[in-house]
């Protein structure tokens, strides 16, 4: 079973960056895969004006317009579980941030936003 996503360039860097590096080597596979997919086409990276900062770290486009520019991709049910382990485990190590929550609900459902009962 497949999921359409619509995801602007934001929330798919957030996406590939939080799953994980470790796993079997199926999974991995799956992520390589997936990680390609969220990747920026040649074409985005100068349309969205992408630059590194100076330390290698985030990017010099935050305030730009076609970085908010969304696209439908399809991710299979087990890509999806990925994101939302992922997520959650952040969650559970109070590491979320608030982006998260948008890439959460957007995977997973806004009706299972609720990964932790603490107050």
């Amino acid at each position: 079973m497949t999921k359409t996503i619509e995801l602007n360039m934001w929330e798919r860097l957030l996406a590939a960056g939080v799953l994980p590096g470790e796993d079997n080597l199926v999974t991995l596979r799956l992520i390589r895969k997936m990680k390609e997919r969220l990747s920026p086409s040649p074409e985005e990276i100068d349309r969205c004006k992408m630059v590194p900062n100076e330390d290698g770290r985030g990017l010099k486009t935050w305030d730009n317009p076609e970085m908010l520019k969304t696209v439908e991709l399809e991710f299979h049910e087990k890509e999806v579980e990925l994101v939302k382990k992922a997520i959650e485990k952040l969650d559970s190590q109070k590491k979320c941030l608030d982006p998260h929550i948008e890439v959460y609900e957007k995977f997973v459902g806004e009706e299972d936003g609720n990964t932790n009962t603490e107050s």
